[in-house]
């Protein structure tokens, strides 16, 4: 993970050294000419976004996938809001069954921050952003904080494509029993949720 982070870190000094000042050209709504200075160019402030992922849960097996409906505010043509992350993850397993319930979901609210660098290759810019919140394993009927960290890169000014490592834990208390099996108290266990997807993301 931290050798990830570094190589998207670094990718991102790089993009910012060669790419165009000027701004994110996928928030910016630029009326009349090119000619026109950045002064006069407005970034859109507010989208809706939806994103579609699929990956694989760690020490599970099978498929799953993740789709996220969420509400972006940008304060600079580099750094925005995304006020509210709403999404829930799937087993692809479940969606071929005829006993699909509401045990296969995990849904999870969160907010978080995004920030871009300036743009190349015309209207290309890397992204990355962290989202934090709240989510409930619906299968444990356990609840707790999760967390979701994700870069990836701006093919154009709506549609994006990049890499997501999500966290969802959770707190569940079991029985323990004595040397003769009879239940002697009770022990909190950890519940660590640990999914990375490949995502496609849309901006509206």
């Amino acid at each position: 993970m931290r050798k990830i982070v570094a190589t998207v870190a670094l990718l991102c000094c790089i993009v910012s050294a060669k790419g165009q000042i000027a701004g994110v050209e996928m928030f910016y709504n630029t009326p009349g000419s090119e000619a026109q200075s950045n002064t006069s160019t407005q970034y859109k402030k507010n989208c809706f976004g939806l994103d579609l992922g699929i990956g694989a849960v760690e020490d599970s097996d099978g498929k799953y996938m993740d789709i996220g409906f969420r509400y972006l505010h940008n304060f600079s043509p580099y750094i925005g809001w995304d006020v509210f992350t709403l999404k829930t993850l799937v087993a692809i397993d479940a969606l071929n069954g005829d006993d699909f319930s509401e045990d296969a979901l995990l849904p999870q609210l969160m907010s978080g921050i995004r920030a871009y660098t300036p743009t190349f290759a015309k209207s290309m810019s890397v992204f990355a952003s962290f989202k934090a919140g709240y989510g409930y394993i619906m299968s444990m009927e356990k609840g707790g904080g999760c967390y979701e960290f994700e870069v990836g890169l701006h093919l154009t000014r709506t549609l994006f494509l990049g890499y997501a490592y999500n966290f969802q834990g959770a707190s569940m208390e079991v029985d323990t029993y004595n040397s003769k099996g009879r239940v002697s108290g009770s022990e909190s266990i950890k519940i660590k949720n640990k999914y990375s997807a490949f995502r496609l993301g849309f901006n509206f």
